[in-house]
């Protein structure tokens, strides 16, 4: 829905065609086209998520913004300059002023109740997709009101997590709120403890947090973000382990992502989908076909990590493999995702991908283990994934075995 909304802040259509005119995108779309759109999703059982940017003319947030001394727990000034960026007496606009200033969570959140309810009266939205989210929380919290006097002494957890109880308080518990958050938490190591995580109340009331992966000039410049493979999926399993009631979804933004090679999206995809986070957005199309096939094996709440084998494999990419390695205790399975990278190769770069094949693999399990079966998805297949099964030798505690092809992403399956 992102695209269809005519300005930020506007979630009630003032006329009956929502008109968007920025540059290089011009969209025009009727009230009934979205209406449409949510009766046929609806009947395949599929929710309809509505978006905003919450902005305001009126209830504005001012410079400076007064980041506590556990600043390095919040993304704005990873991402600003905020001295320049935000200077007194200034709105706080994120990204171009013409398309609105940073609302104030707690100045508008009764306006923004009520007109919550009028568009899911007039549209039926299952959910809400709230962008810049993290920081609209941090810059209520942390910025001024016109007068120059500090908005509030709540924290940006509370901020956000104040506008979130009111709001579901009329939209009941079963409307999804998505948020699009820092990645700061998970990065760098070690993690934080779940006690001291940034948006811990709030979290709660999240039905998804969407992290939002840029491209190389923003990572280079900022130190909030991992710069190799190993490092990317290292964060992906902090972030888990900090919010562990939390579903978070990897988002890879077209603008920010401009120049990067297919193959290299794919890697960053098959990253986010081995360490157990669902991936939105800009998605290699066979990829959006498989993970549509393989979601519940992917993201089965069965999964659990585990440290019962060492992985050798060919190549230079073993430890990620290994941290890729997950047992499911209820269908009595091992999984292992083989990602075609060197671990520490820089997550932006453009690199080549070679495909191998005849790949030889050797698993050592720490506990003895009962081998059945080992079966192989190639996840580039021409056959949506199909799942073939291999042959293997068994020797003590150690299995052999050898993987027909792997161009970037390939799911080993040994069945107990």
């Amino acid at each position: 829905m992102a695209d269809w909304y005519p300005a930020w802040g506007v979630i009630v259509p003032k006329t009956d065609v929502y008109i968007r005119s920025r540059p290089l995108s011009h969209v025009e779309v009727s009230v009934e086209k979205i209406r449409l759109l949510g009766e046929l999703l609806h009947k395949k059982g599929i929710k309809l998520i509505g978006y905003d940017e919450i902005c305001s003319d009126k209830y504005v947030i001012y410079g400076p913004l007064s980041i506590l001394n556990d600043g390095k727990r919040y993304s704005i000034p990873f991402y600003f300059n905020i001295e320049k960026r935000f200077p007194e007496g200034k709105p706080i606009a994120f990204y171009n002023p013409e398309w609105g200033y940073e609302a104030n969570l707690l100045d508008i959140s009764s306006l923004y109740i009520s007109e919550m309810k009028k568009s899911i009266s007039m549209f039926g939205w299952d959910g809400f997709f709230f962008d810049s989210f993290s920081w609209i929380a941090e810059a209520t919290s942390f910025g001024k009101n016109k007068d120059g006097k500090p908005i509030t002494n709540f924290s940006p957890d509370k901020v956000m997590y104040n506008f979130l109880k009111k709001m579901q308080k009329q939209t009941g518990k079963n409307f999804a709120f998505i948020g699009n958050m820092g990645l700061h938490d998970g990065y760098p190591f070690p993690p934080i403890s779940p006690e001291l995580a940034t948006y811990k109340e709030a979290a709660n009331l999240l039905s998804g947090w969407c992290i939002e992966i840029p491209g190389k000039p923003l990572v280079k410049k900022s130190s909030i973000y991992p710069q190799t493979f190993l490092e990317l999926v290292k964060t992906y399993k902090n972030l888990r382990g900090i919010y562990p009631k939390t579903n978070f979804f990897v988002v890879y933004n077209s603008g920010a992502v401009t120049g990067l090679m297919p193959e290299q999206i794919k890697t960053l995809w098959a990253l986010a989908h081995g360490s157990g986070l669902g991936v939105y957005y800009n998605a290699p199309p066979y990829y959006t076909i498989f993970s549509l096939f393989y979601g519940n094996l992917l993201y089965s709440p069965d999964l659990v990590e585990t440290d019962n084998i060492n992985v050798n494999i060919e190549g230079e990419f073993i430890k990620l493999c290994k941290e890729l390695t997950y047992r499911n205790n209820k269908d009595n399975f091992y999984i292992i995702h083989l990602i075609n990278v060197k671990e520490d190769s820089i997550c932006w770069d453009r690199s080549e991908i070679k495909e191998r094949e005849n790949l030889k693999m050797e698993i050592t399990f720490k506990q003895p283990e009962q081998i059945k079966d080992i079966y192989y998805i190639d996840a580039d297949g021409d056959e949506i994934g199909e799942i073939k099964k291999i042959g293997f030798k068994k020797v003590n505690n150690t299995i052999e075995f050898v993987i027909p092809k792997l161009y970037v992403w390939g799911i080993v399956l040994i069945v107990r």
